[in-house]
């Protein structure tokens, strides 16, 4: 029979065996509550951080499509004889019911190429162009613009304005035509092939 001595020793070997098995489950579980936490804090700042630049490209769409343009109607082309097209003009306005360009900001740059030639920028010819023969009779790149409807120099909905832009080269029949606007935030990119049988005035579609 276990005398006394015994029974006390195997009883407290029990209860540290137990106290010891109580603590590690509870380390294990405070582990786990932080771990936890740690998660959750960066979910929490991922879904923030998310949330911020989903925010700033929504902006970003919004400040785009409320300062884009479009073209309205053709291409008038300017024709110089022996040598081909030189000068272009055309209307444009706003994409959106919505939102301004301001037509003579320094971000608005007009660039052109023509046929397999490189992108020429084309720098603001300051005194106005009021036809295409006074845009043909430039020898450089440049372009202007000025209202058809509307005043000013921002174009707002329901106004329309229209770009003249000379070309120091010619485009030929059946060559590629690419004139590009950019207005700082969004790009107006139009690419027109020269068909045959050219003649001044004529209205590329």
């Amino acid at each position: 029979m276990e005398n006394k001595y015994a029974q006390y020793k195997r009883k407290k070997r029990s209860s540290l065996r137990k106290a010891s098995e109580g603590m590690t489950a509870a380390i294990i579980l405070i582990a786990f509550i932080i771990t936890a936490a740690g998660i959750a804090f960066v979910i929490l700042t991922m879904g923030s951080s998310m949330q911020l630049e989903l925010a700033n490209v929504g902006d970003e769409g919004k400040d785009a499509a409320s300062s884009a343009l479009q073209v309205e109607g053709g291409i008038v082309t300017g024709w110089s004889p022996g040598s081909g097209i030189d000068a272009f003009a055309f209307n444009v306005k706003l994409v959106l019911s919505t939102g301004q360009v301001d037509l003579t900001n320094t971000s608005i740059v007009v660039w052109l190429k023509i046929g397999t030639g490189e992108e020429v920028d084309c720098a603001n010819a300051g005194t106005p162009f009021t036809s295409l023969t006074t845009a043909s009779a430039s020898s450089s790149n440049e372009y202007t613009v000025a209202f058809v409807e509307g005043t000013g120099s921002v174009i707002t909905a329901d106004e329309m304005a229209r770009f003249y832009i000379s070309s120091s080269s010619a485009a030929a029949e059946s060559s590629e035509v690419v004139i590009a606007i950019n207005t700082g935030v969004a790009l107006l990119k139009i690419t027109k092939m020269i068909p045959v049988g050219l003649s001044s005035g004529m209205n590329i579609l």
